[in-house]
């Protein structure tokens, strides 16, 4: 995996809601919810209603309101559903749940992978008055896991309620790392609006060879490039040096050295 500054969404599931007028807002109302319910407008019961919902959910493809936002065990709903991707993690991820366990509730849910990795969240809903009727009611609580690399393809993401009446879900995202680079070097820079630069004044001059005591005699330096180097062309009769032998003829082009 990179070094990691920094997450990015792969996808979310669900909004992430902020107080309006003083009040937490209805984190549940994307979910299964009609008219007149709103951000701060207590939604219908599953006793009177219970709405169809995918499974399995499809990132991309399915509604929002296809998600069941209230797993509740005693009502039989939404306790155990897939959500479908079809994508890649090549650095691995993670899997972050914003949810509720209720005022007093005890709830636990285990989260699996392909059928492979798997984590367990449990929560003890604690009430907190004064932020709202829905934070009174249901207070959230986030928990996050590791998710390992994902090779391109479906994947499931199962989610199960295994103890407890029932949960609201707030949101559901999936991140994966970003990699974030930095360059530095003293040196002129290309322009202004450039961060890269170049190394001021270069010169290559000839290199030189300690271990090499004495030369043939047969080897120099071109001090300009040849105008025509095609085969049957040019006739060198310099010294070269690349030249350490004989010349002969090879293809047209004479080594006389």
């Amino acid at each position: 995996m990179p070094s990691l500054t920094a997450w990015t969404k792969v996808w979310q599931i669900g909004d992430e809601e902020f107080p309006i007028e003083g009040l937490l807002s209805n984190y549940a109302d994307e979910f299964n919810w009609g008219d007149p319910a709103g951000s701060t407008t207590t939604g219908p019961s599953l006793a009177d209603d219970k709405p169809l919902f995918a499974n399995p959910f499809i990132v991309g493809s399915s509604e929002t309101g296809e998600f069941p936002y209230n797993a509740n065990y005693n009502r039989g709903y939404g306790v155990d559903f897939d959500v479908e991707w079809d994508g890649a993690l090549p650095w691995g991820g993670k899997l972050t749940l914003s949810w509720s366990p209720g005022q007093s509730a005890l709830e636990t849910k285990e989260v699996s992978i392909d059928g492979g990795v798997h984590a367990t969240f449990t929560a003890q809903g604690t009430a907190k008055p004064g932020e709202g009727w829905f934070q009174d009611k249901y207070p959230l609580v986030q928990h996050t896991m590791n998710v390992p690399k994902l090779a391109y393809g479906t994947h499931t993401f199962n989610l199960h309620h295994t103890t407890g009446d029932g949960t609201f879900w707030d949101w559901i995202r999936l991140e994966q790392p970003v990699e974030s680079e930095t360059a530095w070097g003293a040196g002129c820079r290309f322009n202004e609006n450039n961060w890269a630069t170049y190394i001021c004044d270069y010169t290559v001059g000839c290199p030189t060879c300690p271990s090499v005591t004495e030369s043939s005699g047969n080897v120099d330096i071109l001090t300009e490039p040849l105008d025509d180097v095609r085969a049957g062309v040019t006739t060198v009769n310099d010294p070269l040096v690349f030249a350490e032998y004989a010349g002969t003829d090879h293809g047209g082009f004479t080594h006389d050295v």
